[in-house]
């Protein structure tokens, strides 16, 4: 599915704000102990303020036509990337502690309507596209039409039939009726068919649930080396020190894995020998996964691309796009 320009401008923006804001914890944290009461955990919490509020905006937005302030598109875009970004704020405003149970349900609610807004975003996005293939041609009314005709025809051609006619036509009736989750089922039916072009929107989906299971994986690890790190802090934890890992400046981030977990652990009070063991058993747990999941590419029996014999390109010319293309193709 192609990406929206102001949905590829909002990515960049995210992506900005994500290293500034966590660059600024970085330099807050070691100058002082990060907590909810401090001028920065202040100004992190008057800033996630303002941001729910400029969120809350998009709901007036929508039902303002004549207004030339921004395009939907592109409102919507800032709204689920500012979303995301409000949910970190909140992280550094707390300073990964979390013993208010006031202040911890309100987070875990502001978690709740942010994490159901990107699925919502998903869905947005991807099940109108699902409906449209199921009857491109027709709308729902028309398809709700045609359903209610031919049902009032077999059941004009069955009453006219004897009575066990009538008996198995109106059990076969009851057997096909859709129940209450009938449109859900169409749907996943419908992708079960499209399994081998798995859509761009699901990929993202299921890129998130990975991630969540890496921060869970880490959180284990934290557990069973004794770290005394609040589970929350893991969700920032993984996915900065894994921004980090993407700068070309160690191989496979070996170095700037250690590097960013001791400077993150250390406002929490763990100590430097505790951080980088945590990092290299991070280290080795998702590098036996990564060998077994090579393992099962380079000896799994899986379809591979081939080039047949007809795959020629036409008078010699590979410039014409026919190379490489099955013959019914080109």
């Amino acid at each position: 599915m192609p990406v929206a320009r102001s949905g590829i401008l909002w990515r960049r923006i995210f992506v900005l704000l994500v290293i500034a804001t966590t660059a600024s914890y970085l330099y807050y944290s070691r100058r002082e102990f990060p907590h909810g009461g401090s001028r920065w955990g202040l100004g992190y919490g008057i800033a996630a303020s303002a941001l729910i509020l400029l969120l809350a905006f998009f709901g007036i937005r929508k039902r303002w036509y004549r207004t030339r302030f921004g395009t939907l598109e592109q409102w919507l875009q800032s709204h689920i990337y500012l979303g995301v970004l409000v949910l970190l704020i909140l992280v550094f405003h707390t300073g990964g502690r979390f013993n208010d149970k006031i202040a911890v349900t309100t987070f875990i609610l502001a978690a709740i309507v942010i994490v159901s807004g990107i699925v919502g975003a998903i869905f947005y996005v991807t099940i109108p596209r699902l409906l449209t293939e199921v009857e491109s041609n027709l709308t729902v009314e028309e398809i709700s039409n045609q359903l209610n005709q031919l049902g009032k025809q077999m059941a004009r051609i069955a009453s006219d039939q004897s009575a066990p006619f009538q008996r198995i036509y109106l059990e076969l009736m009851r057997e096909s009726a859709p129940g209450w989750l009938a449109g859900w089922r169409l749907l996943f039916t419908r992708m079960r068919r499209r399994e081998s072009q798995l859509p761009g929107d699901w990929t993202t989906l299921l890129s998130l649930v990975v991630q969540s299971a890496n921060v869970v994986v880490l959180w284990l690890a934290g557990l069973s080396l004794g770290v005394g790190v609040p589970a929350s802090y893991y969700w920032i934890l993984v996915p900065v020190v894994t921004l980090l890992t993407l700068f070309p400046v160690s191989l496979n981030g070996m170095g700037v894995r250690e590097w960013g977990t001791v400077l993150l652990l250390a406002p929490l009070g763990v100590g430097a020998e505790a951080a980088t063991a945590l990092a290299f058993l991070w280290f080795l747990t998702f590098g036996a996964v990564s060998a077994a999941g090579a393992g099962f590419y380079l000896f799994g029996r899986f379809p591979r691309f081939e080039v047949r014999s007809d795959d020629k390109p036409v008078r010699r010319d590979p410039d014409q796009g026919r190379e490489g293309q099955h013959k019914d193709a080109a």
